[in-house]
Parts: structure tokens; sequence; C-alpha cells
């Protein structure tokens, strides 16, 4: 493992079991935050309830970024939205829909 840094970002690259490399983005070095560019922006989460969907819906949040969430179970998805609100303060709106069906695909785009 070994580490890069530029002026406001560094990366740890590892070598995987596969031979590909995975990057972990640092958002703060030197106490200063990278701006994404992103606040004030919308985006649509899928499977936001638990999981690798939370934990974008948390970063894009954490961006500024207002959000529709999405999950097919409503309890765990109201819980990650009052979660998301709360640490954030963004627009949070709930979609509770299966993405996979027409139906799911049109709740979550009206």
């Amino acid at each position: 493992m070994f580490c890069k840094a530029k002026k406001k970002a560094a990366w740890f690259v590892v070598p995987r079991v596969n031979g590909d490399i995975w990057f972990e983005v640092l958002k703060v070095l030197k106490g200063n935050a990278v701006n994404l560019g992103l606040e004030g922006k919308t985006a649509l989460v899928c499977a936001a309830s638990k999981g690798l969907g939370r934990g974008c819906a948390d970063a894009l949040a954490g961006e500024g970024v207002d959000l529709v969430i999405l999950a097919r179970n409503a309890i765990p998805l109201e819980a990650a939205a009052e979660h998301i609100r709360g640490r954030s303060g963004v627009k949070v709106t709930t979609v509770v829909c299966d993405i996979t069906t027409e139906e799911g695909r049109a709740a979550a785009l009206s």
C-alpha cells in the first residue's frame, strides 16, 4: 500500500486479490475539504435504506446535495431519511418502490 497526495486530496492505492486497484479518496487533508461542486444539486439514490446505497446518500448529503432516496421497504427508508436530514440538513424525499418494475421507475421519476 502507498499513499499519494495533492494539495486538497489524498488517496491510498491498495492492490486487490484480483489485481485491480482500489482508490479510497480521503476528503480532508491538512484541514481543507474538497469541493466537488455538487452543492444545491439533486441526486436520485436507489437502495438507499442500507448498505452501499445509504453510504452513497450519506456522502452526497455531506456535499450539500438534496436527495430523492428509493427503497422497497418504508420503515428503514424513513429511518435513513431522518438520519440524513438530522446530520446534513439537506432536503430528502423518500419514494417506496421497486426500481426493477415499470411502476417503480415511474414512481421514482414522478
